[in-house]
């Protein structure tokens, strides 16, 4: 088949790493623009591929109403879910619209089709799966800790300073390894242990990657361009038990997993979630197991942000008077199904089967993995796209 496939230039070196993973050297029989108007004089089947800007930029919007009437088909990566890009695509709430996104939308679309790009799993485990596998050995997930919780907060939001306060109220700090930027503009370099711990293992030259401004920035790890965000704070798990994961998002009509949620899940370790309503869910939905049962974790369907927090926090204070030897065995084959779950599983299939079905029809593939609101038996399709088997260990590491 001919095609033509329009991507902005900004966007084009994502694009052609994925064409080239699902087309291989057939990619060098599709006419790939990066102007408008000669695409517009291509033929065959066009196609459009956007990648929605983080921070937000409208220019877009403007693309794609000039490029709709034109075009077979247009697929939208989201690998950041905010606030704004929902709103975007509620908007742009077409039919020839498709989305890959990094989450769930709580609400359908009408025309489009919002399938999974979980692009943060994706990245997070190829780290410590094909780049630095070494690294997990130097964990310790099963010895009793100096510290009950990590609570590593980043940049100031209203979830992070409700969590800040919240441990300081409580006298829970001293449990605790914490760290809260507190503000929104901090360079690396004015880190201090109060609010940026760094882990000194594996970055190949830490003095440089202390001049970082956002931690989505790359720096070397173990040979290796690496997000300073995805580098696990091994150091700091070895002296604390469990997680406290302030997500990015936290708001109700949408799910956004990033690499804060990953790592504690590589690492072996039990987590409490502040962020977006049914974040646990969606956990669930997608293969892993949480920890009901061990914790009350009815919060993660509570529709009032602060009351859901408060309510999460309130599990955090239970564990911190809890013996850590019990807990760690109650929670061991949770963790260790989570672990080989995140390491075992074909993320990126789970993507390329439906978005390489615009480029290669004849495919069979799942209808319900092309063309759906999601997998409506998650356990099956991850079954069915399960390719990259690694030997488990049921010994910890």
């Amino acid at each position: 088949m001919e095609i033509s496939i329009y991507t902005p230039e900004s966007d084009s070196g994502v694009f052609r790493h994925h064409l080239s993973k699902i087309a291989g050297r057939g990619l060098q029989y599709w006419t790939i623009c990066h102007n408008i108007d000669t695409f517009l004089t291509t033929t065959g089947k066009r196609i459009a591929l956007f990648q929605i800007p983080y921070p937000w930029d409208k220019r877009i919007e403007h693309e794609i109403d000039l490029l709709y009437d034109h075009v077979d088909d247009i697929l939208i990566l989201c690998e950041e879910v905010h606030g704004v890009t929902v709103e975007f695509m509620h908007r742009y709430d077409r039919e020839k619209i498709t989305y890959f996104i990094c989450g769930k939308l709580h609400h359908r679309l009408n025309f489009s089709f919002a399938n999974q790009f979980l692009n943060w799993i994706i990245t997070s485990v190829t780290v410590y799966r094909d780049i630095s596998p070494s690294r997990l050995f130097d964990l310790r997930p099963w010895d009793t800790k100096p510290y009950m919780f990590d609570v590593l907060l980043g940049r100031k939001k209203p979830h992070r300073d409700h969590a800040y306060d919240f441990i300081l109220k409580n006298n829970l700090d001293s449990q605790c390894i914490m760290t809260y930027l507190n503000s929104m503009n901090f360079t690396g370099s004015q880190k201090t242990n109060q609010n940026w711990i760094w882990e000194t293992e594996g970055i190949d030259d830490l003095e440089a990657a202390k001049n970082i401004t956002w931690s989505v920035e790359r720096v070397k790890y173990h040979g290796k361009n690496v997000s300073v965000s995805q580098i696990m704070p091994i150091e700091v798990y070895n002296q604390t038990a469990y997680s406290l994961v302030c997500e990015t998002e936290y708001e109700n009509h949408y799910t956004f997993i990033t690499e804060k949620t990953v790592k504690p899940i590589l690492a072996q370790r039990l987590f409490i979630t502040l962020g977006n309503r049914y974040t646990l869910k969606f956990l669930q939905e997608i293969g892993f197991k949480t920890f009901h049962g061990i914790i009350d974790e009815s919060y993660d369907e509570i529709e009032a942000v602060t009351g859901r927090h408060e309510a999460a926090l309130e599990q955090m204070r239970w564990l911190c008077q809890q013996d850590q030897q019990d807990i760690l065995k109650r929670i061991r084959p949770i963790v260790q199904h989570n672990f080989k779950h995140a390491y075992t599983t074909d993320w990126y299939g789970l993507f390329s089967a439906p978005f390489s079905s615009y480029f290669f029809p004849w495919q069979v593939i799942n209808k319900n993995v092309v063309r759906g609101m999601g997998i409506p038996n998650y356990s099956n399709a991850f079954e069915e796209h399960q390719q990259c088997i690694y030997t488990f260990m049921s010994t910890p590491i």
